[in-house]
């Protein structure tokens, strides 16, 4: 089974003004909202979903570090929501 990477969250006070910024500086668009998320998909299919900083949205999730100290999050999608 191939693995890959869909997508990274970045935490962030104003998801649409830091989504901005960065598709600004890489010339590429905002993507429509997705559910709470507000991505800037990357020319290899992954995309950076910015979110409110607090990650209170109602999923349920587990946080652990890697033997390198990145955190790192399983979550599972609310329900309701396209996982």
């Amino acid at each position: 089974m191939a693995v890959e990477l869909n997508h990274t969250i970045v935490p962030a006070h104003d998801p649409q003004e830091s989504a901005q910024f960065l598709a600004d500086i890489l010339g590429l668009p905002v993507d429509p909202p997705l559910a709470h998320f507000t991505p800037v998909t990357l020319e290899n299919g992954v995309s950076l979903d910015f979110d409110h900083y607090d990650h209170v949205n109602g999923a349920r999730g587990a946080y652990f570090r890697d033997p390198n100290g990145h955190l790192m999050e399983i979550l599972t999608p609310v329900s309701g929501e396209p996982a």
